[in-house]
């Protein structure tokens, strides 16, 4: 009873931060949300709508924590995985079900470096692809990796801050 509720809590507010981005949802899995940008309406700053969903959904994840942990609750962490390229959308499926989802070795790159979170340590992995769709958005330049996969090496980066939030820290 306590997992759905603390599941239901935690996609509420992360699919509120998505929808507010301009994302589609594609599915939940387990405790993951798949979600894209760009179809069925097309996004000319879908990356950048991407970096600032997953800016803030890490401020939600932290709020979240700290009242699961008052409720006696395990305190979730979130790693995210942005990569931007071309992929197939549209409804998949099989005569029993059919859902609107997207394919594609662009869309496997993502839940590559969503796992990479964990072994860099750090909340959001972007693409090179992603990186240089994005304005006014600080990165710092992580490793060239290899992931499974995928044969060519992939530049991965992690999103800091928008750059007026830098030049902000630097006048205090």
């Amino acid at each position: 009873k306590q997992l759905t509720q603390l599941l239901n809590e935690y996609f509420n507010e992360m699919s509120e931060v998505l929808f507010r981005h301009g994302a589609t949802i594609d599915k939940y899995i387990g405790d993951c949300i798949m979600a894209f940008w760009g179809a069925p309406v097309p996004q000319e700053d879908h990356a950048q709508r991407s970096v600032m969903a997953a800016f803030e959904m890490q401020k939600t994840i932290a709020r979240l924590r700290e009242g699961y942990l008052r409720r006696g609750w395990p305190a979730p962490t979130m790693g995210i995985g942005i990569n931007t390229g071309v992929m197939s959308v549209g409804n998949m499926g099989s005569r029993y079900r059919v859902a609107y989802t997207v394919v594609g070795d662009a869309v496997n790159l993502a839940a590559r470096l969503e796992a990479l979170t964990r072994t860099y340590h750090v909340p959001i992995l972007v693409s090179d692809a992603t990186r240089a769709d994005c304005r006014d958005i600080v990165f710092r330049t992580l490793d060239i990796v290899q992931v499974r996969g995928k044969h060519n090496r992939t530049l991965i980066f992690e999103p800091v801050c928008r750059e007026q939030e830098m030049s902000d820290t630097r006048r205090k």
